[in-house]
């Protein structure tokens, strides 16, 4: 079985959508400058800390080499992941760009899901590997 990004149920019943937000330098980020230590670092700290305390965001967090970051965010609509990017301080004020992508997670592992593909299953599908 496939699962799709419907398949994804909260435990109050209510389909929520995964979206991954792929964060890089925007226009007022400071060259040279980890991401700690960019303009607007800790209000976007706490923007990240409320929305992951409400359950909406999961996985939150800079790259290594300091060139930018991604979140994924648990909401109800797309509306609310734009709602949710536009109201961040680092995005407000320039020093990141936001890309939202819909994300449809086949394989989890905090949730244990997974679709158990095996080579017998392709078959059955006209699918030679």
């Amino acid at each position: 079985m496939f699962w799709t990004i419907f398949n994804i149920l909260t435990l109050r019943g209510t389909i929520m959508m995964r979206f991954l937000v792929y964060y890089t330098p925007g226009e007022a980020w400071i060259t040279g400058k980890t991401t700690n230590e960019q303009p607007y670092i800790n209000p976007h700290a706490l923007h990240i800390q409320n929305n992951f305390n409400a359950g909406k965001i999961i996985f939150a967090g800079p790259f290594e080499d300091h060139t930018g970051g991604a979140s994924i965010l648990d909401v109800s609509s797309e509306e609310e992941a734009y709602q949710i990017i536009n109201n961040d301080p680092l995005v407000m004020h320039h020093v990141v760009t936001a890309k939202l992508s819909p994300w449809e997670p086949i394989y989890n592992k905090q949730e244990n899901s997974s679709p158990n593909f095996t080579k017998e299953f392709f078959e059955s599908q006209g699918i030679i590997i």
